[in-house]
């Protein structure tokens, strides 16, 4: 019997974590979301920590590998897989999911809307600091728990375009910070197209740059 917990008791916030609260809207249960939320605002200073100590930017970025119960500069790090970039903006599904079930503009502002600031935040000084010496692209990067050595990562363009347009939409509800509103306006028209290939008579999305 293998009594222990894998992974070294971490949850992994790409896809192991996520999926256990996908079904939670759509059963009509949106009270058991909340340990979702607690559990990424509980996040929230190491994410902040983790795009200052590895990017040397604001804003926040989470890692693949979190820790419950850990200060911020004792976070594990996952140098290999854990530079997924898109993964920030893929934490924020779950809670613009639950303001448009809700319709919540009293939660929308006091927590979901500072959650997308921080990420929109981190991924437009992301750009700012990076992309230029990338030559226009976002690179390095990686995609699924693989090396970080990709360029323009499907989910890093689906997830930087989603999280400016969903800081965009929220500061408008909200009628607050349109400064950042032009910012992640730009920042949308700064993420590089998908390319598009011919694959077996029909066409694909291409993957990591190809």
């Amino acid at each position: 019997m293998w009594d222990a917990a894998m992974w070294h008791n971490d949850y992994h916030t790409d896809k192991n974590f996520q999926k256990n609260f996908y079904p939670v809207l759509a059963t009509n249960h949106c009270e058991l979301m909340e340990p979702y939320f607690s559990a990424v605002l509980d996040h929230m200073p190491s994410a902040e920590f983790r795009a200052e100590k590895d990017y040397g930017v604001e804003g926040a970025h989470f890692d693949v590998s979190v820790l419950p119960f850990q200060p911020p500069h004792r976070m594990y790090i996952n140098n290999t897989n854990g530079k997924q970039l898109g993964l920030s903006g893929w934490m924020l599904c779950q809670f613009w999911s639950y303001y448009h079930y809700t319709t919540d503009v009293e939660w929308l502002a006091e927590t979901a809307y500072p959650v997308i600031k921080k990420v929109a935040e981190f991924y437009w000084n992301y750009l700012e600091k990076y992309q230029e010496r990338s030559g226009g692209d976002i690179y390095p990067s990686a995609c699924l728990e693989s090396l970080p050595s990709y360029r323009n990562v499907f989910q890093d363009l689906l997830f930087f375009r989603f999280a400016f347009r969903v800081g965009i939409e929220a500061s408008e509800i909200l009628d607050v910070d349109a400064d950042c509103r032009e910012r992640w306006r730009q920042g949308m028209e700064r993420v590089p197209d998908y390319k598009i290939l011919e694959y077996g008579g029909g066409r694909r999305i291409a993957d990591h740059g190809e």
